[in-house]
């Protein structure tokens, strides 16, 4: 076990909100980003590495953004975590045939090698994703970057382009969901055929690689 290392798990409800947040952290002070981490529902789990203080201050930057973003946060911070906690946060992504998707999204290197940035849109529903996908695809030159699934019927669509582009196609998509009069409502924050989250992650993202969906 490192000396001054330990370990910080913060969770939020969705993909595209923890991309963010997770983005978030690794700016905010020396932290490493190991993973996001689905239990095949809503809630994602950001797991982080640095000396406490570091830990520490990039989770509280982490809950209070997730909390302006009108998503469900929560976190806790491991010091000096047993080695065999260790090896169980840095555990190696299981695919899941149900979701056809690996359950833990690690970044493949330390910085992003494009210049593009990366637009997020989430549905609760697969209906209202492929819709609003076509929505976008259409509106403007973006081009499709890759979809993901959480569980609990939310997925993420993946767009690239210019950075107006992206925020502009992005939250069109969302409207056009939202304004849909055959879209069923729910008096939940977030339900069927809904955006659960539109956010675009600008060039230099620290977690940009982290989204791509894994091989």
């Amino acid at each position: 076990m490192a000396d001054g290392y330990s370990l910080a798990l913060l969770e939020v409800n969705n993909l595209a909100p923890s991309f963010v947040v997770a983005d978030a952290c690794a700016k905010t002070s020396n932290v490493r980003i190991l993973g996001i981490e689905s239990a095949d529902g809503a809630g994602q789990c950001i797991k982080l590495a640095g000396p406490i203080a570091d830990v520490q201050a990039a989770v509280e930057r982490g809950v209070e953004l997730a909390k302006r973003m009108g998503s469900h946060a929560m976190f806790s911070v491991l010091a000096a975590p047993l080695d065999v906690t260790r090896e169980l946060v840095n555990c190696k992504p299981v695919f899941s045939p149900l979701l056809g998707v690996y359950d833990n999204r690690i970044p493949k290197d330390n910085t992003m090698a494009t210049t593009e940035a990366l637009g997020l849109l989430e549905t609760q529903g697969l209906v209202a994703a492929l819709h609003a996908t076509d929505d976008m695809l259409k509106a403007s030159n973006v081009t499709l970057a890759g979809k993901e699934k959480i569980g609990a019927a939310y997925v993420t669509i993946m767009i690239r382009r210019a950075d107006g582009d992206r925020r502009r196609q992005a939250d069109g998509g969302a409207a056009r969901r939202q304004a849909d009069p055959r879209r069923r409502h729910s008096p939940t924050a977030c339900g069927p055929g809904e955006a659960a989250a539109v956010t675009v992650l600008p060039t230099g993202s620290n977690t940009e690689k982290t989204a791509k969906p894994q091989a």
